[in-house]
């Protein structure tokens, strides 16, 4: 399943727009498109955010 999120960049602080593919276990690994390193976001059942790292 693919999903958008509007979150800030844990590693740069930016507000970005990431397209992941969510899996069973809900997480997803996204690029921040200005620091261009990987973010994985786990989300619950009802696809809210949980944890992003």
């Amino acid at each position: 399943m693919s999903a958008t999120f509007t979150i800030p960049c844990p590693k740069c602080g930016s507000v970005s727009t990431f397209k992941t593919g969510v899996s069973r276990s809900g997480t997803g690994v996204g690029t921040c498109r200005n620091c261009h390193k990987s973010v994985r976001i786990q989300v619950d059942g009802k696809g809210n955010i949980v944890r992003t790292s």
